[in-house]
């Protein structure tokens, strides 16, 4: 029997992600709140469901809630009230039907740059607000995944063209960032090995300055170098080791300063 997985949010990361879980044969159900997107979503057969997280009621029934083995939430923080996600940790439980495992694309924001490597076990800032979502999900449902990604790059999301002509400032201090087809892999691999109740930081295992990842984006597109500032001050470095022991996973851009070389301009 197909493993059943409802997606909500299918923006730079959602719909890829979508798509290749479709190619892995799961059957995906998807949400927007875009009636043109669903066109969109409903030719390549990912089931799509007009559906806004923030007008979200607990006493109505959802199709397409029901009857999943996982619940992909990959919406931003800052689209997503507190209020209404905890109605949705209540609604398996109003309607009586399996709650199904979620997994939170979360980020490395949870982590306050304290000039060190952090990890897993590594304290998080409870005044981030993805911190809030985090704790909020693990106390409705204590078996969520919450997978910490790295700033999320390549293809067309060349963050250096942002700083073209500008100062850097901290340009010293190192970069932590994901490919987006790791960031895919990983998630793929968490399902596949059913995974449950866990954390995991997901970032590039190498960390180039933010100086050399800029210039390197530049001159890819070729536009004005910056000007960095040749300091480090306050900085966090991620560590992903957990995760590549775990699963003995090889991360396919394991080096930011190669995420360019990839990009179609």
């Amino acid at each position: 029997m197909s493993v059943k997985i409802g997606i909500m949010g299918v923006g730079w990361l959602g719909l890829p992600l979508a798509l290749h879980l479709k190619n892995l044969h799961y059957t995906v159900k998807t949400t927007t709140t875009q009636p043109q997107k669903a066109l969109l979503l409903e030719k390549e057969g990912l089931m799509p469901t007009l559906f806004n997280l923030n007008d979200f009621m607990p006493q109505k029934r959802y199709d397409f809630l029901d009857d999943l083995d996982y619940l992909l939430i990959t919406l931003p923080p800052k689209s997503t009230s507190l209020e209404s996600l905890s109605a949705l940790c209540q609604y398996w439980q109003t309607h009586q039907c399996p709650t199904p495992t979620l997994l939170y694309t979360s980020s490395t924001s949870v982590y306050a740059e304290n000039n060190a490597i952090c990890t897993e076990e590594t304290p998080t800032n409870p005044n981030e607000a993805v911190s809030q979502i985090e704790q909020l999900l693990i106390n409705h449902h204590p078996e969520t995944i919450l997978l910490r990604l790295g700033g999320l790059a390549g293809y067309d999301r060349l963050i250096g063209k942002y700083f073209s002509g500008r100062t850097l400032s901290n340009s010293e201090a190192p970069v932590n960032l994901i490919h987006r087809d790791d960031a895919i892999a990983i998630i793929s691999l968490l399902i596949k090995n059913k995974q449950k109740k866990e954390i995991f930081n997901a970032v590039a295992p190498q960390h180039p300055t933010r100086r050399e990842v800029y210039q390197n984006d530049l001159q890819k597109l070729q536009l004005p170098p910056t000007t960095p500032d040749y300091q480090k001050e306050k900085y966090k470095e991620i560590s992903p080791e957990k995760l590549i022991k775990t699963f003995n996973y090889h991360f396919i851009y394991p080096n930011p300063l190669l995420f360019s070389l990839y990009t179609q301009i």
